[in-house]
């Protein structure tokens, strides 16, 4: 498996492949798609009674999709997502450099947990950046890796389904606007505020 933690967020910022499979955990339905060349393929939405993983390994062997990589959307307890200002560093040393400050912004371990930031603004102030920062529980992300193992499932990337949403908008047509977007989920609802792309 060539998958490489983490990876939460700039190969799906910066997406640029023709052909992949996507997964949505979500708790109430399981999101499958499948889009080459631009165009949505295949779709599948199922109600959540079987583990996730499942589900979506007998979409994948009944649509004969088994061998392509695969993209994950994961949110709930074990994911957070937060934006903050935080002090202008080396972009380079960014990711390291916020580690070490990391706890102060999350109420979870850094030991416990695999993370990636973003500067979405580097002129929020004169001495500041503001960053969009994902984060997922260690323990639930190695724990799906290994479900997808034992399922013979090729993982490219996993990212947090509100990224995902991001994503969706960034490579929108018109981004120059102010905009919400909004995913009402089983359990949660995810809220996105972009003012003129950012």
């Amino acid at each position: 498996m060539n998958f490489k933690i983490p990876s939460f967020l700039n190969p799906i910022l910066h997406e640029k492949k023709k052909e992949y499979v996507c997964l949505d955990t979500g708790s109430g339905y399981v999101k499958s798609i499948y889009i080459a060349d631009g165009d949505i393929k295949k779709f599948s939405v199922y109600r959540r009674k079987n583990p996730p993983v499942k589900v979506f390994s007998e979409w994948l062997r009944k649509e004969g999709l088994n061998t392509k990589k695969v993209k994950i959307a994961i949110k709930g307890n074990n994911t957070l997502i937060r934006y903050t200002p935080f002090p202008k560093v080396d972009k380079k040393t960014l990711k390291e450099v916020f580690g070490y400050e990391i706890s102060k912004y999350i109420p979870f371990k850094a030991e416990d947990i695999y993370f990636d930031v973003a500067v979405l603004d580097e002129n929020y102030s004169v001495k500041e950046f503001f960053l969009l920062v994902a984060a997922a529980k260690k323990s639930y992300v190695d724990s799906l890796i290994n479900e997808f193992q034992q399922e013979k499932i090729n993982i490219d990337t996993i990212t947090l389904n509100n990224i995902a949403l991001i994503n969706l908008y960034l490579n929108s047509k018109d981004t120059e606007s102010n905009t919400v977007t909004l995913d009402i989920g089983a359990s949660s609802t995810l809220l996105n505020l972009f003012k003129k792309g950012t």
